[in-house]
């Protein structure tokens, strides 16, 4: 070291360096470490490798279902007026693939479904073709119109067959499913595919479905069906 007052060399004695690791700050950065380590691995477990059995459990904690079973049937407010009324409601399916593949047994099978379907009497094929799984709201606008022209004879028997559904259940069909109405549509489109049917290729059910056409469209009350 240069003493610059001096002007000479100056040796500073019994000064030694310390370590920059002692065994204590050795000591405390292995514990730091170390519980690092257990906190990132716990988080891992909680989030990663259990998350989904506490999500369920934290769930199952929060929701509990706890039937309520009723005291009494119809319900009356303080003016008398039902609020709840027990009304049976029952669904019918049908699976095609289990029905008789003779075409007379299941013409029978049908026979009896009807009643159970709300319909007075099953739609009936008299010279033509039954048709039904109609999907009438996505094809009276195209299909309906390009079977008249490639197939009149099926669009004969279509427009026929909604005559026939019409007949059979009191009102004409906006989806025919199987032997009844599938109910999931809205609009006119029998009355759009019969019509159009009947001025393309005639005979298409139009002096059968007319006066139940007539009736849903300029009667007060509509058709029951």
């Amino acid at each position: 070291m240069i003493d610059l007052q001096l002007g000479r060399w100056v040796e500073l004695a019994g000064i030694e360096p310390k370590a920059r690791w002692t065994a204590r700050l050795a000591a405390f950065t292995i514990l730091a470490v170390g519980l690092s380590g257990v906190l990132v691995w716990r988080l891992a477990d909680l989030q990663l490798i259990q998350g989904a059995t506490f999500a369920r459990e934290a769930l199952v904690n929060r929701v509990h279902r706890v039937p309520l079973e009723a005291e009494r049937g119809v319900i009356y407010d303080r003016h008398g007026v039902q609020l709840v009324v027990n009304q049976p409601a029952w669904s019918l399916a049908v699976t095609t693939i289990a029905l008789p593949s003779d075409r007379h047994q299941r013409a029978a099978e049908l026979a009896r479904l009807a009643p159970l379907a709300g319909m007075t009497q099953p739609a009936h094929a008299t010279g033509f073709r039954m048709m039904s799984d109609l999907s009438l709201w996505d094809t009276y606008r195209s299909v309906v119109s390009l079977y008249a022209w490639l197939a009149p004879e099926d669009a004969r028997d279509t427009g026929r067959s909604l005559a026939a559904f019409g007949a059979g259940t009191g009102a004409m069909p906006r989806w025919p499913v199987l032997i009844g109405e599938g109910g999931s549509m809205l609009g006119a489109s029998a009355e759009i595919a019969i019509a159009d049917a009947e001025l393309r290729v005639g005979d298409a059910g139009g002096a059968d479905a007319w006066p139940l056409l007539r009736a849903e469209a300029l009667d007060a009350v509509a058709p029951v069906g």
